[in-house]
């Protein structure tokens, strides 16, 4: 690792940067005359992920130019090459003021790989080395994560519920955490830099609390920047903060406010759904278990659905007949979208739930499971 950092540190960028706008220059071997090559910008919308088309070109020769400009970057790109033999793509994470050279000896006409990410080679553009180098780091960690959360459900399976290994397994996936921020996200090396709006949206539902400190470390641009701001507005919903209030209509129409509910209780649970949402059933079954077992010792649970169909939801409720509180947030556009930035919830995809303390501070995101039982036991007893 230190060998790679080294030699991104000093990786010399030949060409001259553009003023204003992104170059893209490429070369590839078995490119056929007429290739065309698009350049498509990743924006996140609620529920999903689109590509905006944005700047094209033509092969000639095995070599294409293309020019742009990146709004609010520095941003995601898929780079698309509509050849002959197939249509082959990469993802760049691009910026303004450079000029990013892409290369492969490899001849593309006898080429079967669709994904060229690991089979070029880049130069001229310090966001894209930084992206790199975060990508692989963001799969360990990834990966580091699922297998604590593999061993938590081990725990349940094998032994039951045994207290004493969730909370260490718990502990162990914090510390994991904050060894990542103390030894990446702290104190960032240069060739890091560049890409670290990027780590902090490509761990979206990652809500430690150490994400406040590396939003105060970034320079004006990257809090400028499209990713920058999506950074910001996590800061709210991280750990340890207080839930950012609402009130929502409940099946009557009586408007309900999520500072009356924790009044009530010692814990509150506030749980984003839609009639469609994956897994839904499967939470249900849980959280009544959970509600019966807690609520006469102080669990709270508010459901807010994000139907499009308010009438689609009331149907729903009538069948399922929930015994906690229920209010509709229409398509998620009064609070779900612009106060929680909860992607991808209307009507369908996702069920999230975040759990608050009796303060409304937030003691874990989308927690579900052996993990939430522990967090409930350790408040409100066995």
């Amino acid at each position: 690792m230190c060998a790679l950092l080294l030699c991104l540190l000093t990786t010399p960028f030949l060409h001259a940067q553009p003023k204003e706008g992104y170059e893209i220059e490429g070369h590839f071997v078995g490119l056929n005359d007429g290739a065309k090559i698009i350049t498509e910008m990743f924006v996140y919308v609620p529920g999903d992920v689109l590509h905006v088309h944005k700047d094209s070109a033509y092969a000639k020769d095995g070599k294409f130019m293309i020019s742009g400009e990146v709004p609010e970057g520095p941003r995601m790109y898929l780079l698309e090459i509509d050849a002959k033999v197939a249509r082959f793509f990469m993802h760049l994470f691009i910026d303004n003021g450079q000029h990013l050279t892409i290369r492969s000896d490899r001849d593309l006409s006898k080429m079967g790989h669709i994904v060229l990410d690991e089979l070029v080679t880049y130069d001229g553009s310090p966001t894209q080395y930084a992206y790199k180098l975060f990508e692989r780091f963001g799969q360990v960690y990834d990966l580091a994560n699922e297998a604590i959360g593999y061993d938590l459900k081990k725990v349940r399976d094998s032994l039951g519920y045994d207290t004493t290994s969730v909370k260490y397994l718990i502990q162990t996936r914090r510390d994991f955490a904050k060894g990542t921020y103390a030894r990446y996200l702290s104190d960032v090396t240069p060739a890091l830099r560049p890409a670290i709006t990027f780590f902090a949206k490509y761990e979206q539902d990652d809500h430690s609390a150490f994400w406040a400190d590396v939003y105060d470390k970034l320079d004006n641009h990257q809090k400028e920047s499209y990713l920058g701001k999506s950074l910001k507005q996590k800061l709210p919903l991280l750990e340890g903060q207080k839930m950012p209030e609402f009130s929502l209509p409940d099946p009557s129409g009586k408007k309900i406010a999520l500072v009356d509910i924790i009044k009530t209780g010692k814990v509150t649970l506030v749980r984003f759904w839609a009639n469609k949402s994956v897994a839904r059933r499967e939470f249900d079954t849980e959280l009544r278990e959970m509600y019966k077992k807690f609520h006469a010792k102080g669990l709270n649970i508010i459901s807010i659905s994000t139907e499009s169909d308010e009438t689609n939801w009331k149907a729903a409720l009538a069948i399922e007949k929930y015994p906690w509180f229920n209010v509709f947030d229409s398509k998620g556009k009064i609070v779900v979208d612009n106060v929680y930035h909860e992607l991808g919830q209307v009507d369908h995809q996702n069920t999230t739930n975040v759990l608050l303390d009796k303060d409304g501070k937030i003691i874990a995101w989308d927690t579900s499971g052996i993990e939430l039982q522990y967090y409930l036991i350790n408040a409100l007893g066995n």
